[in-house]
């Protein structure tokens, strides 16, 4: 069985405006603690959802200020609970990480990807299937069906992880009947939309089932 790929964490989103895209001129030039004071400014005394996002991100990173789990987490929640998307997405992230020395934080991660679902962000879908294609020690019962309507909703919203997960799970998986079609159409649209590792799979795919590739 072909390993499931997760999503990784985002990097920057920046927005269209002139005191973040100071920030960015700052943090691009490597003046990472110039455009932390930026973004600090704008999310505590502007409560800016982008630049909270950015504070978290740069505390997560330790970029400009020191790495602080704890405060990337205050600062992504603030944004989430204002009901930014990329902020609630991460937020589900980082429980999902930590759910490996804690399993109950696993709750909190699905309902922060739920909550990011509803504004149609894409890799939360992908994150959610993965949830769901596992399952988390008894706490969010492994269902493969409803993983693969949440991987194929991602899939046409064009996101790369879950068209690679659909083309593995269609060639390999024993747990549904293979498809080695889909799982060519799934591994080459993947590519298509720059993930190469969909290339490595494709390659086994082609010796395992040389006809598909004709």
């Amino acid at each position: 069985m072909k390993k499931i790929i997760l999503t990784a964490l985002l990097g920057f989103s920046f927005v269209n405006s002139a005191t973040i895209n100071d920030g960015m001129a700052y943090y691009n030039k490597g003046d990472y603690a110039k455009a932390f004071e930026i973004y600090y400014i704008l999310a505590k005394d502007n409560n800016d959802t982008k630049a909270q996002y950015n504070t978290a991100l740069m505390f997560l990173k330790g970029q400009g200020i020191n790495k602080s789990n704890k405060d990337a987490l205050y600062w992504y929640t603030k944004a989430a609970n204002q009901n930014h998307a990329p902020s609630q997405y991460s937020l589900g992230y980082m429980y999902q990480k930590d759910a490996k020395t804690n399993p109950t934080l696993i709750k909190q991660a699905q309902y922060w990807y739920g909550r990011a679902m509803k504004n149609n962000f894409r890799e939360a879908y992908t994150n959610m299937a993965f949830l769901y294609y596992n399952g988390y020690a008894k706490i969010i019962p492994k269902d493969i069906h409803k993983a693969i309507i949440l991987f194929t909703k991602a899939a046409e919203m064009g996101d790369s992880n879950a068209q690679l997960n659909l083309g593995i799970i269609y060639g390999w998986s024993d747990e549904i009947l293979k498809n080695k079609l889909k799982s060519y159409s799934y591994l080459k649209q993947a590519l298509e939309n720059g993930n190469g590792q969909a290339g490595n799979y494709l390659d086994v795919l082609c010796k395992e089932s040389s006809w598909i590739c004709r």
